[in-house]
């Protein structure tokens, strides 16, 4: 088998389109998003619907455009629309009776929402929650009489040093990784998907006596292909990994890898059962094109989800694509691995899948050569 798998890279890296595809394609478009995308910015673009209209509602905003973000006050239909323009990055509703629930010693709910992903907007959660915790502590101990006397006090304090603050290097997140994600998505599934051309181009060249005279098993077979693009898959994944930490400091997890590698290997076990099923290699192409790019529109690797009709969420639900990037996204906003479980079940699903149909598609055949 460790024959069949070296002949196997030799004749994928024979093509040099192939290596351009398989090797530096990925970890080079994954290096410009992030740098077009992960500049390190803490800051937004914030829509501001304000039902309150009070002085503590001003004030909030006010505090968040002190720290450079820029405020914009505007209705909730407008700043839908600047929103999925990407006009303004973030779109922050504050509630009507924020003020009074303050008073009354509550913390009201607000609501700040990206379609950028949620967890770029991490640190205005946190700069929010600060402002409402201080709020919080004044009218617990001083019950001012008013609103006015609420801020009058809060700035009182401050300008006697009293302040609270939050360790920047602990919740700043690259604004990036998550388009990123996304689109290292979309390339692995084109990537691992090609290693199934291999056993089509045994079928063009004619070369099936080699194979007739070679003692390999089904299971041989099938796993020296797997073997071959699990190979090229963590060639992907190391690059990236180096260049991501040395080059562009970028901050990932091992559950992030963990969560690629399990992805890559449903598509190579997809390109593997294609390549077997699928008579020429023109149709098979065709079929890999639509399975790549119709997946990753449905399962959110060009736009969130939830920026979709129920229906089409749930059509999603079909797509290894929406899976993956369900569960990155749930391990960038700080899940374990293991903490939403049926992520793992649901590509594990699938790689079981089609690695059964890929050996039930030899199995028909009448020994292991037949199927040249």
């Amino acid at each position: 088998m460790f024959a069949l798998i070296k002949n196997n890279i030799r004749l994928l890296l024979a093509r040099k389109s192939l290596i351009l595809t398989l090797v530096i394609l990925p970890v080079v478009l994954m290096a410009i998003s992030l740098m077009i995308e992960a500049d390190g910015r803490d800051y937004l673009k914030i829509g501001v619907v304000d039902h309150d209209r009070s002085v503590v509602s001003t004030r909030l905003t006010e505090e968040l455009a002190s720290v450079g973000n820029e405020t914009e006050a505007m209705t909730a239909k407008v700043s839908e629309e600047k929103l999925i323009e990407s006009e303004i990055e973030a779109v922050l509703t504050i509630p009507a009776g924020f003020e009074d629930e303050i008073l009354a010693g509550g913390k009201p709910r607000v609501t700040i929402t990206s379609v950028q992903g949620q967890e770029i907007v991490t640190m205005t959660r946190a700069q929010i929650n600060i402002f409402l915790n201080a709020l919080q502590t004044i009218v617990a101990i001083e019950q001012p009489a008013d609103a006015k006397a609420l801020i009058e006090s809060s700035a009182s304090l401050r300008d006697e040093g009293v302040q609270f603050q939050i360790d920047r290097s602990e919740h700043q997140v690259r604004r990036g990784l998550s388009v990123s994600s996304g689109l290292l998505i979309y390339l692995l599934s084109i990537n691992m998907i090609q290693i199934g051309q291999l056993i089509q181009r045994e079928k063009a060249w004619k070369t099936q006596d080699r194979i007739k005279r070679a003692p390999v098993s089904r299971w041989g077979y099938l796993l020296a292909n797997v073997a071959t693009g699990l190979f090229f898959l963590l060639i992907n994944l190391v690059s990236i990994y180096l260049i991501g930490t040395f080059l562009l400091q970028l901050r990932t997890t091992p559950e992030m890898y963990l969560v690629w590698l399990i992805y890559g290997l449903v598509w190579i076990a997809i390109g593997i059962w294609l390549a077997l099923i699928v008579p020429t290699t023109s149709l098979s192409g065709n079929i890999r094109t639509i399975l790549t790019t119709i997946g990753a529109m449905l399962g959110g690797s060009f736009w969130p989800i939830y920026l979709m009709p129920d229906f089409m969420r749930k059509v999603a639900a079909i797509t290894p694509q929406y899976w993956a990037n369900q569960w990155l996204d749930s391990v960038q906003k700080g899940a374990g691995f293991m903490q939403k479980p049926h992520y793992l079940i649901a590509l594990l699903g699938f790689l079981v899948l089609f690695l059964a149909l890929g050996i039930f598609s030899l199995a028909r055949r009448r020994n292991s050569q037949a199927f040249i």
